[in-house]
């Protein structure tokens, strides 16, 4: 299935933006683009190095222009960092160019998930997973919201929820061609 528009992964960290993502583009046959990792080549640092000695601002400018850098790209899988959406008018910004897709997990898996490598989110650094991830996750859910498709995943089955991304993905396609 060839794709026109972006396709924008949001959600907390540990919810399978990255790897869902690289299964829904090879889907797809599409371009798949990851903001963090586009961030850490720029920077030649981590995101942690980048907030701890330049600052959240930088790394939320930085942020802002992977983000107008990949609305050029046609029809790719673009993975977000999980506040992204947060921050600036980036939600705006992949909305105007793209299919804003959230990828809701419960808590429990993402504490799951990220227990072995939390510390390497900055977010969460020194708390306790418990507490800090149901915290977030109610912080960033007005922005969440917003994406045109919010899928549940309460399966740890990674090809599976692909596979239900790109089914979502048709038939909102499919609905928006209609109109």
């Amino acid at each position: 299935m060839i794709v026109s528009k972006n396709i924008y992964l949001i959600g907390m960290p540990g919810s399978g933006k990255t790897t869902i993502g690289h299964l829904v583009s090879r889907l797809l046959e599409c371009h798949f683009f990851e903001t963090d990792w586009a961030i850490i080549k720029a920077a030649s640092s981590t995101i942690g190095n980048i907030i701890k000695h330049q600052g959240e601002e930088v790394f939320r400018d930085l942020e802002e222009e992977v983000l107008i850098s990949a609305t050029k790209l046609a029809g790719a899988v673009i993975a977000t960092g999980g506040g992204l959406p947060c921050f600036k008018n980036n939600m705006g910004l992949m909305q105007a160019n793209g299919i804003v897709v959230w990828l809701q997990v419960p808590n429990e898996l993402l504490i799951n998930r990220l227990k072995d490598r939390y510390s390497q989110i900055p977010a969460l650094v020194n708390t306790d997973l418990n507490l800090s991830v149901p915290d977030l996750l109610a912080f960033r859910s007005k922005w969440y919201k917003q994406a045109d498709i919010t899928i549940s995943l309460p399966d740890t089955n990674t090809e599976e929820n692909a596979l239900q991304v790109v089914k979502e993905i048709t038939a909102y396609l499919q609905h928006e061609k209609k109109q």
